[in-house]
């Protein structure tokens, strides 16, 4: 019989928490019910928490196969030394970027409230960006703890928000003109699904528990994403109509916000900011482990100037407000999509290992990378 441990609470709400970021607020205009019908937003979302549920237990199982249970050794192992350093290197950026996005969503949403120059931006990102880097090597040995403490917080800021936002009642028809096929909403909901920057840590950390109960855990963390990305997007569409779609779409806004203030309650504007800062924490915590852990698998032992390097860079891109970074974020999605869905998949398929499992995360990586480019 297998025993519960409150541990796997703590991790499936880490996976939660590095997967729940800033993104997440963007998806009502892109792929929620609102611009689809519910049946079709249901379904794919289930697809998509299925095929990330199997990616993510395939990525833990490929590390696994490493005696120093690090991808880039992995990697290395399975495509050679070069290969290995070139896309751990890749990986390395794209988890990069994202951290980067989730930390300047930070800063902008505690800019209004200071002075408009860039001094004062410079100051505010530094100070945000010295406590969260000084709390993760605090929290370092037990991350999974920190974050999950944070994300708690991040949950029932959602759910209180989500009973409101149900509550209210207007016309929120959507115009057949501006709905979304399932081509636009796979890659985009399956890349809310990625916590792939945390499973290195995972396999590190929980190396002595069996397979199953690893595959226990991801898939509590996978569930526990689908369950709030459907309650969110679900009380949002009781605000939001067509117009609203289309102004968030044309001016890329994030859709809490921007109902919060519709609704004209405001305490719902303030928990509103109140969740995006949670999530975007949570998310840049969990991503900032898995920066630290791959320039470990680079040989860069001293963790503290890993996350100093990552605090430099942070505080330039949250000062300069760099709008390249969505644009660096969308190219990296190949990388991500090479890194956690091919390379596991074509390892374990030559070793005729696991097939069923690496043909489903190689076919969906397929489609994944066709639904990019078109």
């Amino acid at each position: 019989m297998i025993k519960f441990k409150i541990s796997w609470i703590r991790w499936a709400v880490t996976f939660f928490s590095t997967a729940f970021g800033a993104g997440v607020f963007y998806l009502p205009q892109s792929v929620g019910p609102g611009v689809a019908s519910p049946n079709k937003f249901i379904i794919i979302s289930l697809i998509c928490a299925f095929i990330s549920f199997c990616t993510h237990y395939q990525l833990y199982k490929f590390i696994q196969t490493s005696d120093q249970k690090m991808m880039l050794d992995a990697i290395e192992k399975s495509c050679g030394c070069k290969i290995a350093k070139i896309m751990c290197l890749l990986f390395l950026i794209s988890m990069l970027s994202i951290a980067l996005i989730n930390f300047i969503t930070i800063v902008n949403q505690l800019a209004p409230y200071i002075n408009s120059s860039i001094i004062s931006r410079f100051i505010l990102s530094l100070t945000i960006c010295l406590i969260l880097c000084l709390s993760w090597l605090k929290f370092d040995r037990n991350i999974e703890v920190f974050t999950a403490k944070v994300s708690y917080f991040t949950i029932i800021t959602i759910c209180i928000l989500a009973v409101f936002f149900s509550n209210f009642r207007e016309d929120t028809f959507v115009s057949p003109n501006y709905t979304s096929s399932f081509v636009s909403m796979f890659p985009i909901l399956l890349f809310v699904f990625n916590f792939s920057p945390c499973i290195q840590r995972f396999v590190q950390k929980s190396s002595i528990i069996s397979s199953v109960k690893a595959m226990l855990c991801i898939g509590l963390g996978t569930v526990v994403i689908l369950t709030f990305i459907i309650v969110f997007c679900f009380s949002l569409s009781h605000v939001l109509n067509t117009e609203d779609y289309l102004a968030l779409h044309t001016n890329n806004l994030d859709s809490l916000s921007f109902a919060s203030r519709k609704s004209g309650t405001s305490s719902a504007i303030i928990m509103s900011a109140a969740a995006i800062l949670l999530a975007s924490i949570g998310a840049y915590l969990g991503t900032l482990t898995g920066i630290v852990d791959s320039l470990i698998s680079f040989r860069l032992e001293k963790k503290w100037l890993s996350v100093m390097s990552v605090l430099a860079i942070s505080t330039l891109f949250a000062t300069l407000n760099f709008s390249i970074l969505k644009t660096i974020s969308y190219i990296s999605l190949p990388v991500i999509t090479i890194t956690i869905f091919f390379i596991p998949s074509i390892h374990f398929l030559r070793k005729k290992d696991n097939i069923a499992l690496s043909l489903i995360v190689l076919l969906s990586g397929v489609a994944a990378l066709l639904s990019v480019i078109a």
